[in-house]
């Protein structure tokens, strides 16, 4: 059965708590209340009433309806900006520090609705502007009390900073947000605070698989809440430990821990989150073959978050029901299941919801044969998985993987991607994780024992006292009959002395060994993260999707690297009213290709400030002057440059003018003749590349009046060099030309889709040797 994924491992929304003392239940109330206080508003320090009104009706809005609160949050910031501008005048800090800590209250509460409406990029920048807010008086001297109330909204605020971590699958940027919150409340003795906090830290080491870091964690959190007779963070507590279990197949203590959270929070009212521990319930039913149980509790689960608009749970509970009808054989019903719940992940930005939801479709399209459509969703998933270190779909997605390659008679991919799953099997179900959680369980409970349970120790001590005397005089006189023994067994004993040498040797041996497997391992880690590094830094290089859809309209942009860094890269600007794009092809591939096509798309861009003409001939001389000039600076005879095609295009109403110049890349124009019948026109580079050449001459520009309709091709030599097909062979540019041709009548997006697939069909298993570009424009 396919790993299912916890619903919602809870967090605490810390922020969830009323600004103002005043507690109003009722929305005609607050709205009446607002009515009646507007006309008294003067912009006065002493005039808060009035916004503090509209502030607790955004406050009644915030989780049920964020939309609304939002509004209301809006109108009570520029009241109190209102009120710091006719205060301007006034020489009082206080008058300072009262507006920055209102309004630090309002832009945390405001980013809270940000936060139930999934829009957490939002949500971060509002809890930014609390902290912004409050620092730059905790850096002052204020009273202490002043300065512990600023401490707290501080803590509050990094603390939901770290919630919108977690959503967006930044476990390690989370955790350092909640580190901080937890110091600053540790510092200011808040204790419930310190408990949510601790839960929160809890569930990001539950999400990587860290399970006996996540009890440990857990278990500090509900010895706090039961100091301090907290319910709601109890319930919260207790469902993620049965999360715990429940990933460790211990089923009937997970339904323990699950029944105890429900049972809190139907006491303490909490219908909102119930559909959490229903769905989990539902989980445990579903491990154990109870599919109709399951869906029950899931669909129970989606109701509650269906009523309270809570996508994230929605999603959760959608997958897992489409799972249910999997199991039932009734694969049409999950398709539909997982297709909903992958559009709402999608929508969120969710990315290990998503993970997940690839994972699932994948699976059951490999069920119904449909293999290249399982090996899609698939690898995206499993690449996905791999980007946000999630353990648990990297197990799912390598193991059917390997499963799809075994049946498509891949046997040098499924043996590879097993290993994969095996790795990561163990890392998920280690003995020591295991045992770990236990330990951690029976530290909790000998912490709550009575007195009476001391005694019952005592006594049961003293016993084994007992036990052990007697088995320790047993034991001598079994000795005294061995003496006579001895003897014979000398020459034994020494034998054994030699081979338990020999043994130390050889383990110590193997120990260094293992040491030095660890630190090439190490290595190998950094190295790899430095590349991944160095790929952010390339990527700035390379135009913006949006700058793209707004200058070319109607194109794709096929980028393939060989490896993580590329030593292609497609390049795009604009020059009064011509677009400028290129497709160009440094020397090498990898790291090297990729510091080539740094220098080089720097000296294209630095060429076209410096000529000032959109003429992609004299473009390309002059960066073919700077990026030697670049190469010379070392004194080494430095040989690298790049091969390129550049176009400047001109738009008109119904025709453009393109103007060409290439360095060894050629262009293709594809238009229909008189009788609809498509053809392709070569436009010849010239033969030297972008660096030194033992041939120099100037690079000739090609002028051409395109049609509407027409479609014009650059690409680098990636795309037909690659090897494959039936031969193993190279797919060269005739078979390209053809395919171009073929492809004529569909949209630019399926014309991608289309030599994406047909790529990766005729690579099949083999390696991708090259960088792939291909840019494609219709006019």
């Amino acid at each position: 059965m396919s790993y299912r994924y916890i619903i919602a491992l809870l967090l605490f929304l810390i922020a969830n708590s009323s600004i103002i003392s005043a507690s109003i239940n009722k929305t005609d109330s607050l709205k009446k209340v607002s009515k009646l206080l507007a006309p008294q508003f003067k912009g006065e320090l002493s005039d808060t009433t009035f916004v503090n009104s509209l502030i607790a009706t955004g406050n009644y809005y915030s989780e049920e309806q964020p939309d609304s609160a939002t509004e209301y949050y809006k109108q009570s910031i520029n009241l109190i900006e209102i009120i710091r501008l006719n205060n301007m005048g006034v020489k009082d800090q206080g008058i300072d520090v009262k507006i920055d800590y209102k309004l630090s209250q309002i832009y945390l509460q405001y980013g809270l609705t940000q936060y139930y409406l999934g829009e957490f990029i939002k949500a971060k920048n509002q809890y930014q502007k609390t902290i912004s807010l409050l620092q730059k008086h905790i850096d002052k001297k204020i009273k202490f009390a002043t300065k512990n109330n600023f401490l707290a909204l501080k803590a509050k605020a990094l603390a939901q900073i770290g919630n919108c971590n977690w959503s967006l699958s930044e476990y390690d940027n989370a955790f350092k947000n909640y580190s901080k919150a937890l110091e600053i409340n540790i510092k200011i003795d808040n204790k419930q605070q310190q408990a949510a906090i601790l839960g929160n830290m809890g569930v990001i080491m539950d999400t990587q698989g860290r399970y006996a870091e996540a009890l440990t964690y857990y278990f500090q959190s509900l010895k706090i809440e039961e100091e301090i007779n907290n319910e709601k963070g109890q319930a919260v507590t207790l469902g993620n430990i049965g999360i715990i279990y429940y990933n460790q197949k211990e089923y009937e203590k997970a339904l323990d821990y699950y029944e105890k959270s429900l049972a809190l929070k139907e006491k303490i009212n909490e219908t909102n989150s119930i559909s959490t521990i229903l769905g989990n319930i539902g989980i445990v039913y579903h491990d154990q073959n109870n599919f109709d149980k399951a869906l029950e509790y899931y669909q129970k689960g989606l109701a509650v978050d269906r009523k309270y608009n809570n996508k994230y749970g929605i999603s959760r509970h959608l997958g897992n029901i489409g799972l249910a009808y999997e199991d039932k054989k009734d694969f049409k019903k999950a398709l539909d299941y997982y297709f909903e719940a992958l559009k709402i992940d999608e929508e969120l930005n969710n990315k290990i919801g998503i993970a997940y939801q690839k994972s699932y479709i994948g699976n059951l399209y490999m069920l119904l044969n449909e293999h290249k459509k399982a090996e899609k969703y698939l690898a995206e998933s499993y690449q996905l998985s791999k980007e946000i270190g999630s353990l648990e779909v990297l197990e799912s997605s390598t193991g059917k993987l390997s499963e799809l390659y075994e049946k498509n008679n891949k046997k040098e991919l499924a043996f590879d991607f097993y290993k994969l799953f095996i790795q990561y099997k163990d890392s998920l179900l280690k003995e020591e994780n295991t045992k770990a959680s236990i330990e951690k369980e029976m530290q909790y409970l000998y912490e709550k024992k009575s007195v009476a349970d001391s005694l019952a120790y005592e006594k049961e001590k003293a016993l084994s006292k007992a036990e052990k005397a007697k088995q320790k005089a047993e034991i001598k006189m079994i000795k005294n009959q061995q003496y006579a023994l001895f003897g014979g067994l000398f020459l034994i004993i020494l034998f054994s002395g030699f081979m338990y040498n020999r043994f130390r040797v050889t383990n110590k041996q193997k120990q260094i060994i293992e040491s030095q497997k660890v630190i090439v391992e190490q290595k190998n880690i950094e190295i790899v993260d430095s590349i991944k590094y160095a790929k952010r830094i390339q990527n700035a290089i390379l135009p913006a999707d949006e700058l793209l859809k707004q200058q070319l309209k109607d194109f794709f942009v096929l980028y393939h690297p060989k490896d993580i860094v590329s030593g292609d890269f497609y390049w795009l600007e604009k020059y009064e009213n011509h677009i400028l794009f290129a497709a160009a092809d440094c020397t090498g591939h990898g790291v090297p290709g990729a510091m080539v096509s740094v220098v080089c798309a720097n000296s294209l861009s630095k060429a076209l400030l410096e000529v000032k003409e959109a003429i992609p001939a004299k473009i390309l001389d002059k960066t073919k002057q700077l990026v030697v000039e670049h190469f010379e600076k070392s004194g080494e005879d430095v040989k690298d440059g790049m091969d390129i095609a550049l176009c400047s295009l001109k738009l008109f109403e119904s025709y453009a003018t393109l103007q060409y110049a290439g360095a060894n890349n050629p262009l293709y124009i594809v238009r229909e003749n008189r009788e609809g019948i498509a053809e392709l026109t070569e436009i010849k580079p010239n033969k030297q590349p972008i660096g030194k050449y033992f041939r120099q001459e100037l690079f000739t520009n090609h002028e051409i009046e395109l049609q509407k309709g027409d479609t014009i091709y650059v690409f680098t030599d990636g795309y037909a060099d690659q090897f494959g097909g039936p031969k193993g062979k190279k797919m060269m540019y005739k078979p390209f030309k053809d395919l171009l041709l073929n492809i004529q009548d569909k949209s630019m997006d399926e014309q991608k889709e289309i030599l994406e697939q047909h790529f990766n069909d005729w690579k099949g298993s083999l390696e991708q040797v090259d960088d792939v570009c291909i840019i494609g424009v219709r006019i």
